[in-house]
């Protein structure tokens, strides 16, 4: 067994008091947060990174109440960081479903996709709704083309123009 070296336990003492200070500020900034969704996303992947527990960020208040979706955006914010660092966040449904269901988190294609074309947009998370409703086993490559791509933003701008 490894004893800890002096600055190994400073450097953990500094990281514990840096993981609290990050999550103060949250609380203390619930206002601004709830009404600035792309900054709550910001600072939700930023807990993620400190390696806070999800259980923890969905006990903050900094969503507006009518986001009933919480919950599955931080879970889904968690399972797209980890992804990323695999595949570069290229992940079917069945997946997020199969991750989902890790943090016994039951949940539909149908719901899913409905909350990825609610949020994807909004929060920048670099997933291509076309290759989410996609099925694996249903195309050889994993990665979708550039020209199906480009079809679906461009349709994506054209939807949010009309609204």
């Amino acid at each position: 067994m490894k004893l800890k070296t002096e600055k190994e336990k400073q450097y953990e003492d500094k990281l514990e008091l840096y993981k609290k200070r990050v999550l103060q500020l949250g609380i203390d900034n619930q206002d601004f947060l709830k009404a600035n969704k792309h900054s709550a996303q910001q600072y939700i992947q930023q807990l993620l990174k400190l390696g806070i527990d999800t259980s923890v960020i969905t006990s903050l208040n900094i969503f507006t109440d009518e986001d009933e979706n919480l919950t599955y955006l931080v879970h889904f914010f968690k399972i797209v960081s980890e992804n990323n660092e695999l595949n570069g966040g290229l992940i079917t449904l069945k997946e997020l479903q199969y991750h989902f269901s890790n943090f016994n988190m039951m949940i539909s294609k149908e719901r899913l996709i409905s909350i990825m074309s609610m949020h994807l947009d909004k929060w920048k998370t670099g997933i291509s709704l076309m290759y989410l409703e996609n099925d694996s086993r249903t195309k050889r490559s994993k990665v979708p083309s550039r020209q199906k791509l480009k079809k679906f933003w461009d349709g994506q701008r054209l939807e949010h123009r009309q609204l």
